[in-house]
């Protein structure tokens, strides 16, 4: 009941955040929300899906609002929970074409290891996201 308040509650800070704090609060809404699919409570899930869906519908509009990709990675990289990690990889699919190439090249680093142990699915969308990445890697790069 409590976790399902904290839910309502920011739904209701995501309905009231006007579009220039928008960034700010999915940065730190985002992760949160797909960790909370960790639950086996069903009416939790039901209530984050919500939450999700709301996110989904305030985000689309606005292209040059970023997620927090790094975050997003972290989450897809060390839960054992398989809808955290595949909402993880949906939102840093989101977030991948929003994010700067120095963002996108640490996160696909991350992202990639382990990549043999991943389900078809989840390579299909790594290696579309790393060969995203190469576009902007720079040739002259002296860090390479």
């Amino acid at each position: 009941a409590e976790t399902c308040a904290a839910i309502e509650r920011a739904l209701t800070n995501l309905a009231l955040t006007d579009d220039v704090k928008l960034e700010r609060v999915l940065g730190v809404l985002v992760p949160k929300a797909i960790e909370m699919l960790e639950t086996t409570d069903a009416v939790v899930v039901r209530e984050v899906l919500k939450l999700l869906h709301h996110i989904n519908k305030r985000l689309d509009p606005a292209t040059g609002c970023a997620l927090p990709v790094d975050a997003l990675v972290t989450l897809y990289t060390t839960h054992t929970s398989t809808m955290v990690r595949n909402f993880a990889l949906v939102y840093v699919e989101k977030g991948f074409g929003r994010a700067d190439g120095a963002t996108r090249e640490r996160a696909i680093g991350r992202a990639l290891r382990g990549l043999s142990t991943r389900s078809a699915e989840h390579v299909d969308v790594l290696v579309r996201l790393a060969f995203d990445a190469l576009g902007t890697l720079k040739r002259d790069d002296s860090r390479r």
